[in-house]
């Protein structure tokens, strides 16, 4: 064998490993061919699902939203009609007695949490009925105005 000729064995042999690699590559390509081409098809399917489930999605928020506002406008208009109800407007008096109303139990509940201060249970009643005679002479007057 001639020098050129072993040259060229060592430069073939490398290059036969080569090819051959690339033939068992390609073959190998063309049997997951049918593998690839399925998990291509269930992807396209669960991103259509995807897609689907993400549009329900905003559909449910915005009834939710529509519903929210829904009740809160029926809150409102139930405060309003009661707000209403509650004010008589053929008589002028009845903003001060609401006024005493919200002031009696204001100092209904600052009397009620004193209540553990006091000495006694007779202790106790006798603040009550305090409260309520000043109450009492309270709201006379305001009725013999009106």
């Amino acid at each position: 064998m001639s020098s050129r000729q072993t040259v060229l064995g060592r430069v073939a042999q490398p290059a036969k490993v080569a090819l051959g690699r690339q033939l068992q590559s390609e073959k190998e390509a063309r049997t997951a061919e049918p593998t690839i081409a399925a998990q291509t098809d269930a992807v396209e399917k669960l991103r259509t699902g995807l897609d689907g489930t993400r549009a329900k999605l905003g559909e449910l928020r915005a009834e939710r939203d529509e519903l929210v506002a829904r009740a809160k406008s029926a809150r409102a208009q139930n405060l309003m009609t009661d707000a209403v109800k509650s004010v008589d407007v053929l008589d002028p008096s009845s903003e001060p007695s609401r006024s005493e109303d919200k002031v009696r139990g204001e100092e209904a509940k600052a009397l009620g949490r004193q209540e553990p201060a006091a000495s006694s249970p007779d202790a106790r009643f006798e603040q009550l009925d305090a409260l309520g005679d000043s109450a009492e002479i309270e709201a006379r007057p305001a009725a013999l105005k009106a």
